[in-house]
C-alpha cells in the first residue's frame, strides 16, 4: 500500500518563496507521516482520493494491521516539476519488525505524484487525481 502513493515530492520551483516546502520536502514529510501512522499529517499533505482513503477508518485500520515492516531509510531520488504537477521518485528501505539483520532489508522505489493546490502548497495525490 505504501508503494501506491510514493512518488512526487522533489524540486525547487520557480516563483515559490524560499520558505515554501518543495515537492521533495513534501514527499519526504508524507513518507515519514505514513511510517508514523500520523493520519492528521497525511491528510494535510494529501488531496483527492488519497486524502479520502486516509480519512477512511476501515481503510486505515487495514493498512495499520497489514504493516509488518518498519522503515529504515528514505531517499528522495528525483524530482520532476511541470507547472502545478510534480513527480518525486522515493526509495524506501524496510526491514521486518522481527529482524534487525541488514541482509533482510528490502528496497522499494516508487513515484509519488504531487499537485500544487490553489494556495500554492504541494499535496500528494493519486496519479489520476487532480483535485485541489
Amino acid at each position: 500500500m505504501l508503494t501506491v502513493s510514493l512518488g512526487a515530492l522533489l524540486a525547487t520551483t520557480a516563483g515559490c518563496a524560499d520558505s515554501e516546502p518543495t515537492p521533495s520536502d513534501v514527499a519526504s514529510d508524507w513518507v515519514h507521516a505514513f511510517t508514523e501512522f500520523d493520519r492528521t499529517a497525511l491528510a494535510d499533505l494529501s488531496c483527492g482520493e488519497l486524502r479520502a482513503d486516509i480519512k477512511d477508518d476501515d481503510y486505515w485500520r487495514e493498512i495499520r494491521d497489514s504493516s509488518s515492516d518498519r522503515i529504515v531509510d528514505i531517499d528522495v531520488k528525483e524530482e520532476k516539476v511541470d507547472g502545478d504537477h510534480a513527480m518525486v521518485t522515493v526509495s524506501v528501505v524496510t526491514e521486518s519488525n522481527d529482524s534487525h539483520d541488514p541482509s533482510d532489508r528490502e528496497t522499494n522505489t516508487d513515484d509519488l505524484t504531487l499537485v500544487r493546490d490553489l494556495d500554492g502548497h504541494w499535496k500528494a495525490c493519486e496519479e489520476e487525481d487532480d483535485h485541489r
